[in-house]
């Protein structure tokens, strides 16, 4: 076959030959094309999702926590309110936005169901905090007799007054959100703390401070949480 393409070769005009080795350059040359814009447009479609990434992280919703506390007095009971205050970072809003919030005396670091609140009685309401906004939790008032008052050494009594607790206290929560990108998944924030010690000044009794140690568990974001996809599914459709 090889021979009877030679032949018909040598038979061909100048005229005919040229015009086949210039189609045939032609045809490689547009092979090569195609294949630099192949991979152009691949570089362009990478370029494309490395900055949309990158506005994302820079413009969407992210929160912050802080564990805030209230004097409370009902029926001549004093009690502590503790309250989770959420802070929107970002420059756009987050939507179906859902949280839970506790706080406790517990003997060990809350986990599993006890620490998302799925088998209680809260209910998942979804809301939505606008740019630079925040969201607020449920109040968990605790008995101010659970904190026994000490003197606090080295400083006068008059002065200042140190509240020991009795064991173990923890306050803890998650709150779980879209943001406003299409195609994202939702987020999810979490956070623990142990409460080591609070201390009020005795000129103004409403105001407590509180120390705070992290648990080894559950202050993490999104993936990094090893129960995100359970607080995921949560998220309103």
């Amino acid at each position: 076959m090889f021979q009877k393409w030679l032949q018909s070769w040598r038979q061909t005009t100048i005229a005919n030959k040229f015009m086949a080795v210039a189609t045939g350059v032609v045809a490689l040359a547009t092979l090569v094309y195609a294949v630099v814009a192949y991979f152009q447009w691949q570089a362009l479609l990478s370029s494309n999702r490395i900055n949309r990434e990158a506005v994302e992280v820079v413009q969407r919703a992210f929160f912050t926590e802080t564990v805030e506390t209230s004097m409370q007095t009902e029926n001549a009971t004093k009690s502590i309110a503790f309250q989770a205050h959420w802070q929107n970072s970002g420059s756009t809003p987050a939507v179906e936005l859902i949280q839970y919030f506790n706080a406790a005396p517990l003997n060990a670091e809350p986990s599993g169901d006890e620490f998302r609140g799925v088998k209680t009685s809260h209910k998942f309401s979804a809301t939505a905090v606008p740019p630079k906004g925040d969201a607020r939790s449920r109040f968990v008032p605790i008995p101010e007799s659970y904190f026994t008052e000490k003197e606090q050494i080295g400083v006068p009594l008059k002065q200042q007054h140190v509240n020991m607790i009795k064991g173990r206290f923890f306050a803890w929560g998650w709150i779980a959100y879209r943001d406003s990108f299409p195609d994202t998944e939702p987020h999810v924030v979490e956070f623990c703390g142990e409460l080591q010690g609070a201390a009020y000044l005795s000129s103004n009794p409403n105001m407590t401070m509180f120390d705070w140690r992290a648990c080894d568990e559950h202050n993490c974001v999104d993936q990094y949480c090893e129960d995100y996809k359970s607080l995921a599914d949560l998220v309103p459709k």
